[in-house]
């Protein structure tokens, strides 16, 4: 049985950090020591309720799983690695048994003007389980994208689950430290360390005088910009709709000229007439300058009763987000079926999560 309120006091964070270089094997390395803080666990109405005291301490939210403390740490690491190994050991795990149940998370509520009363909706697979919940101990992604400085690297991001719960044993497992070690290659490409243009404008032939305008203006500004139409990227480079012909040419814009900034020239051709929407994947037909759609389908019956789909939305991201794992092209297909960004779209295999993190 436990007190009302349990506290489990550790040390506070500490953070230490190293570069190492093993030149026989070519193989670069970060490590980072991690002290969980204090955790509580408190009685909230009638569920449990588990606290971390510090400011770096976030949470696990899935709807009707429990809310349980969540760790972020990023590593930023040059551009275009190839990340060979990451190692997470974990210390001081302490078994503890609890008088309660740790509360569930909400799902998504839809916006709509009259108030919505609703309960969390448990999950039971994993309240009615043995093992502990999340699986494992941490999880992690990789990435490319610009850091706050501007600067294109690989992010490794790596997500910490201090404390973890057995619902049928009434018990939470804390963990009071966590080592983690990286490893990784130096960097199979490089990219332009200084920038012949700053800003790429992309836009029809109807605009391009307006564009050229501008241009001279950013020109004389001191942001050196470039301006390419959309006739003359569709003629030089290979893709599979135009909004892949444009990312491509992005790309090779990045690789050549350095640039950091993209701004597309014109949106719909029409307010009333014209369709958003030609396929699946894009618009093209009524669009100056294509946009890519997702096929990220919702299929929220919660907290309401009714079946609604959201399939999918433009998605200006998709032109932003150039390249994934150890610099590579992302083209948002993963499985290379034709359907982009799919996911739980009936009769559609779903794709891998795209990187997500914006290069221009």
């Amino acid at each position: 049985m436990m007190q009302k309120i349990l506290s489990i006091i550790l040390v506070s964070v500490l953070v230490i950090s190293g570069v190492y270089a093993f030149p026989e094997k070519g193989v670069l390395t970060k490590e980072l020591r991690i002290n969980v803080p204090a955790i509580a666990i408190e009685k909230e109405d009638k569920y449990m309720v588990v606290k971390a005291v510090a400011n770096d301490i976030s949470y696990y939210y899935s709807p009707g799983k429990p809310i349980l403390p969540k760790m972020d740490k990023v590593f930023e690491l040059p551009f275009g690695v190839k990340v060979k190994n990451i190692e997470v050991k974990i210390d001081g795990v302490e078994e503890k048994e609890i008088n309660g149940i740790i509360k569930p998370s909400f799902g998504p509520f839809m916006l709509i003007p009259n108030e919505v009363k609703a309960k969390p909706k448990i999950d039971m697979s994993v309240y009615k389980s043995k093992e502990f919940f999340p699986a494992k101990w941490y999880s992690y992604r990789v990435g490319c994208g610009m850091n706050e400085d501007g600067k294109r690297v690989t992010f490794v991001s790596i997500h910490l689950y201090p404390v973890r719960y057995a619902p049928a044993l009434n018990k939470i497992a804390i963990a009071r430290e966590f080592e983690i070690k990286v490893e990784y290659t130096k960097p199979q490409k490089r990219l332009p360390s200084m920038s012949t243009y700053e800003l790429l404008i992309i836009t029809p032939p109807e605009f391009e005088s307006e564009a050229n305008r501008l241009a001279e203006h950013k020109n004389n500004m001191g942001v050196p910009t470039i301006v390419k139409t959309t006739d003359e990227i569709y003629m030089q480079y290979n893709g599979r709709d135009k909004p892949e012909k444009i990312k491509y040419f992005i790309k090779d814009a990045i690789e050549k000229w350095g640039i950091k900034y993209v701004l597309l020239f014109g949106g719909l051709n029409s307010p009333i007439w014209a369709k958003a929407r030609d396929n699946a994947n894009a618009g093209e037909k009524d669009w100056y300058v294509p946009v890519r759609y997702t096929n990220l389908y919702d299929n929220p019956k919660y907290p309401l009763g009714e079946t609604i789909h959201y399939p999918g939305v433009a998605s200006d991201l998709y032109y932003a987000d150039v390249y994934k794992e150890w610099g590579e092209f992302d083209n948002w297909d993963s499985n290379g079926d034709g359907i982009f960004a799919a996911w739980n779209k009936p009769g559609v295999e779903n794709d891998t999560l795209p990187d997500l993190y914006p290069d221009v």
